[in-house]
This record gives C-alpha cells, sequence and structure tokens, in this order.
C-alpha cells in the first residue's frame, strides 16, 4: 500500500484540509478519484454525494477500470476520524493500493 501526503488539483469537495509539511504534487488522471469526508460525516465521491453503503460499490467499480487506479482521501479538518479510516479500510479491502491521503501545505 502507498499512502503519501499529498497537494493535488481538487476534484474533489473544498474543504479545510489538515496541514503537513511534507507534500508533493500529484496531477490527477481518469484513473483518479477523490473522496472527500466533510466535518458533517458526508461522503463525496469527487462531487457527488454519496452514502456509506454506496462507498464500497463505487470503489469496486473504481479496482475494475484500472488496476492502477489512484484514490485520494481528503478529510476536513474537524471530520471524524472513524469515518476516514472506514473510507481507508474499504478502499484496501477491495485491493486499491495507490492511496493517497491530501493535506494543505504548512
Amino acid at each position: 500500500m502507498m499512502v503519501s501526503l499529498s497537494m493535488i488539483q481538487n476534484q474533489g469537495m473544498d474543504l479545510q484540509l489538515p496541514g503537513a509539511k511534507s507534500v508533493t504534487a500529484h496531477e490527477p488522471k481518469n484513473d483518479t478519484v477523490t473522496i472527500s469526508v466533510l466535518a458533517s460525516g458526508e461522503l463525496f465521491w469527487n462531487k457527488e454525494k454519496i452514502s456509506k453503503e454506496e462507498l464500497t460499490l463505487h470503489l469496486q467499480e473504481l479496482k475494475q477500470v484500472s488496476a492502477d487506479s489512484k484514490l485520494i482521501i481528503q478529510g476536513d479538518k474537524e471530520a471524524p476520524y472513524g469515518q476516514v479510516v472506514e473510507v481507508l479500510d474499504a478502499a484496501r479491502a477491495v485491493g486499491l493500493m495507490k492511496l493517497h491521503m491530501r493535506t494543505e501545505k504548512k
């Protein structure tokens, strides 16, 4: 599994991201999806609101698009930590290995 702190073009929701000193830039591609976890706990697939139940189905479809699909997880700094972990766990469960955590540079 590859997890990195990244600063990318925003294809997800506008959030107040936590900061990190070690930030690298990644360009989004067609096989790259951003999952946003809002402070309220709501989930968004790019900019489309999804339920927890839809998350696994979407992740499975992403895995079928390309074995090298990339998932960027961005959680608002006020988002429930457990919700962010659930997204990460669901991605690993379907076999997605290119996982990135989006942050802002401090």
